[in-house]
Formats: structure tokens, sequence, C-alpha cells
């Protein structure tokens, strides 16, 4: 544990002085822990099947709004929520955890939309949670 903390914290240190990017290490959210934070984006990892992680996102998405493009071989979901367009990433890290990326823009995608962003990462990791 102490080792995984220690390369949070370095990523964190190593990433805080990239503009327009806000870290927020270790802070929890259902089943996820919040990886970081952009202007436009929210990263979670997530320690469940990629086909499970990719099946919620999916699903969050329609129940949210409209999904769009549905491509699970390149991990992406993409779609709209009220007026924002959304896009979710899902990758496999090296540790086998899944790296969800959701980001949101609004006014035909030339601002950034954190609020929906964040929004979407907690209600999917609240689903992954089973609440």
């Amino acid at each position: 544990m102490r080792g995984g903390l220690i390369r949070i914290l370095a990523l964190a240190l190593g990433s805080a002085v990239l503009p327009g990017c806000a870290l927020l290490v270790g802070a929890a959210i259902g089943a996820g822990v919040v990886y970081a934070v952009s202007e436009d984006s929210v990263e979670v990892l997530f320690d469940a099947p990629f086909d499970e992680v990719f099946d919620v996102c999916e699903a969050q998405l329609e129940r949210s709004g409209r999904v769009e493009l549905s491509d699970d071989a390149r991990g992406a979901v993409e779609g709209s929520v009220r007026d924002s367009e959304v896009s979710i990433r899902i990758e496999t890290t090296r540790q086998g955890l899944q790296r969800v990326t959701v980001t949101a823009r609004k006014y035909e995608g030339l601002g950034p939309d954190l609020e929906t962003a964040q929004w979407l990462a907690d209600a999917i990791s609240r689903r992954l949670s089973g609440r």
C-alpha cells in the first residue's frame, strides 16, 4: 500500500505543474478513486473487469442522455447529456485496473463542462459499487 501511495503522490507532484490541471489524489467516489481532474475531464480508476465497466458506462450514458457511439473494441462511448457532448474512454492499466476518462464539453464542444463530467463519473462509480 505504501508503494502505491508513493506512486500516486509522485504522479500528483509531477502533474501538478501542468497548466489547467487540478489533481485530486485518493478522493474516493463509490467503487473508484479519482485519479485526476482537468478543466473538462475526470479520470477514475476501477478494480473491475473491462466488460463490466464498459457496460456500466454505456448504460449510464443511455440513462442520463443519449448514446451516439459505442465501441467496446476501442473502449469508447460517446453521446450527450443535457446540452453537453460527452466522451467516455475506458482503458486497462498495466495493473489490471480500468481507467475511465469522462470528458464533457458544452456550446457545441467549445466550452468545458466539468460539472457534467464529474456528475457522470460519480454516477458510473455508484453503479459499479452496486448502490
